[in-house]
């Protein structure tokens, strides 16, 4: 069972919305089985307003608390960053740089 923010962001549902406006902390912040976030998910599918939407939420001071977002890593060490590389996403890449994801950081297999 996937929580419904991954699977908003996996299946690119319009329904990110509601969910991400009125969705608790701990939600937009919760890891699946593998260790991704929401924003991990949207790196992986291309959601870009839903990517946007997280990036933009985890800015403010309310989520400033919840550690750094856009850096997290899974399981296998990949931040959103890493994905949206992986999966082939630029416009998503240059935004997450562009929004203080860290290029530096390397995953389990030590690629950055």
């Amino acid at each position: 069972d996937q929580p419904p923010l991954h699977l908003a962001a996996r299946f690119m549902s319009g329904a990110y919305k509601t969910l991400v406006a009125k969705a608790s902390p701990s939600l937009l912040t919760a890891p699946d089985e593998y260790g991704n976030t929401p924003l991990h998910e949207a790196a992986i599918s291309g959601h870009w307003p839903m990517l946007v939407g997280l990036v933009r939420k985890f800015a403010t001071p309310q989520y400033k608390k919840h550690g750094d977002q856009i850096n997290k890593r899974n399981r296998s060490g990949n931040t959103p960053l890493h994905l949206a590389f992986q999966f082939d996403h630029p416009d998503m890449v240059k935004f997450l740089v562009e929004n203080h994801a860290d290029p530096t950081i390397k995953n389990n297999e030590e690629v950055t």
